[in-house]
């Protein structure tokens, strides 16, 4: 039996259906719970995206009376009524009202839908209701719990449903709640009922289902047995919140005074091939700086490769400049393509934070900038972007261009929202801990620094990597280098802080 995996629902479209979305995964990448509308209407394009995805069960929550299950080829439908109330499914009232009548009155049908969910390991299994929402974001809600996804995953996956309908949806719904419940508070409370889908609602149900051992214990008493609650939890693995494709130090046209064949930008377009080849699926690209060796007119070549790359994996990008970098002048010859700095992101939930340390320290202004984004009501959990590494290298040589004023940086992060810091530079994989949060120091797609050439010393040869960091629910961190061979013989030796680095640049006072 294949492990089952999940990390943030992913909007999909099934044509002649919406609200339609992948919860849950094996751990090949394949579906393994999906949600979704009524599929009455699904056009063939629909019925072809359900063989892509692997649907062999679906699982119809409505009444006898709304619209019979509809049947496709080679998959299963399963009819599993949650209502059974003798004028069909509730069409005015209150919400919390709905859910107390299922949980109470019909414990034994969830167990059933959540029992059907378990014993499919051989696809993807596709619940559905009428519009997706109250009684499949029920359903749904206590299998995620089963597998160990953590609460505020589940809550955010329920939330979801309100933010995906259409005007045109809501106009709808309107004009018929406007005919079920003419008068309040009955019409209050139906628009509530039929168009909302809050977070304080599915909040209040785990923290309900909590005072009663959780969810498995609430579906076992109601007679979801152990085989099929073990196929749950132990096939479940942690939720990932975020995805980072991470790369740095391309240094564009150092071939030309290095060796001719150091080919950073050639690369850098290798990484897509890889990406795509290891199914890899990020929320973001980031580049960390030094994007050029010396020559400025390299960077148009860049951007476009960078912003290719992201274009390639559908995601957005992030860059910030190197010790190699000036970006005025980058931003100048790219027409802007480049923000200016510092700037903030969010991706997936996270303030990406984008800081300048092309000089070897981050600048006061960008201090009182951070602070004052870690510590604005509205922040996310942080991920910090600069090139230099606040923690030194293992190389003696290297240690001493780690970030000058870390102890600064140390200071403005003091708030308990960064989960995590990505920097480049020393041309080396690392991963290390300042002040309780992850480093991660990814390698250069250029070339490769030589450890054992002494302490004095920085050697290179050549090489291209690239990290994938990964963070999930409970904070774990895992981050895998990904090398892109092949090695060839040392490309050069020269005594640290001679030409391979910018000279620093002293403000006058």
């Amino acid at each position: 039996m294949q492990v089952a995996t999940s990390r943030p629902p992913e909007t999909i479209e099934l044509d002649g259906a919406f609200n339609a979305r992948i919860v849950a995964w094996y751990d090949d990448g394949h579906p393994r719970l999906i949600r979704s509308s009524a599929l009455d209407h699904l056009t063939q394009n629909g019925i072809h995206e359900l063989a892509r995805l692997g649907v062999t069960t679906i699982i119809d929550l409505r009444e006898p009376g709304e619209e019979s299950p509809r049947q496709f080829p080679g998959i299963r439908t399963v009819s599993v009524p949650l209502y059974h109330l003798s004028e069909g499914a509730p069409k005015t009232g209150e919400l919390a009202s709905i859910y107390r009548f299922m949980l109470v009155q019909r414990g034994n049908e969830l167990a059933e839908a959540v029992g059907t969910i378990a014993d499919n390991t051989n696809g993807a299994t596709l619940v559905h209701c009428s519009m997706g929402k109250d009684r499949t974001g029920l359903v749904v809600a206590l299998a995620l719990l089963c597998m160990g996804v953590p609460r505020n995953s589940v809550v955010d996956d329920y939330a979801t449903t309100e933010r995906s309908l259409s005007s045109s949806m809501r106009n709808d719904i309107l004009m018929q709640i406007a005919l079920d419940a003419p008068e309040e508070p009955l019409r209050s409370q139906t628009v509530s009922m039929r168009l909302t889908s809050p977070a304080s609602m599915m909040s209040a149900i785990c923290c309900g289902l909590e005072s009663v051992g959780g969810a498995s214990a609430y579906l076992c008493s109601h007679g979801l047995d152990d085989v099929k609650l073990g196929r749950l939890k132990n096939t479940a693995r942690k939720m990932r919140r975020l995805s980072i494709l991470h790369c740095s130090d391309i240094h564009a046209g150092a071939g030309e005074g290095v060796k001719p064949d150091v080919d950073g930008l050639e690369a850098l377009d290798r990484v897509a091939s890889y990406a795509h080849a290891l199914d890899l699926r990020p929320d973001v690209l980031v580049c960390t700086g030094d994007l050029i060796h010396k020559d400025a007119d390299f960077y148009p070549r860049v951007v476009e490769g960078l912003h290719g790359l992201a274009q390639s994996l559908d995601v957005p990008l992030v860059v910030v400049p190197g010790n190699h970098d000036d970006f005025d002048e980058a931003r100048h010859l790219t027409n802007g393509a480049l923000p200016s700095l510092p700037y903030r992101l969010r991706v997936a939930g996270y303030d990406f934070l984008m800081l300048d340390s092309s000089e070897g320290d981050v600048p006061e202004s960008q201090l009182v900038w951070l602070r004052r984004q870690l510590r604005n009501p509205d922040a996310q959990p942080a991920v910090l972007v600069l090139h230099h590494s606040p923690v030194p290298s293992i190389m003696p040589s290297l240690a001493k261009v780690a970030l000058h004023n870390g102890d600064k940086l140390g200071e403005a992060m003091d708030s308990g929202v960064v989960r995590l810091v990505l920097a480049g530079h020393y041309h080396h994989a690392m991963c290390g801990v300042f002040r309780g949060v992850p480093v991660c120091v990814a390698p250069s797609l250029a070339y490769e620094q030589e450890m054992s050439v002494g302490p004095e010393w920085v050697s290179c040869v050549p090489g291209a990597s690239f990290f994938v960091e990964e963070l999930y629910e409970d904070g774990e961190l895992r981050t895998t280098m990904v090398p892109m061979p092949p090695q060839e013989p040392v490309l050069f030796t020269v005594r640290a802080g001679s030409s391979t680095h910018r000279e620093r640049r002293v403000e006058s006072k």
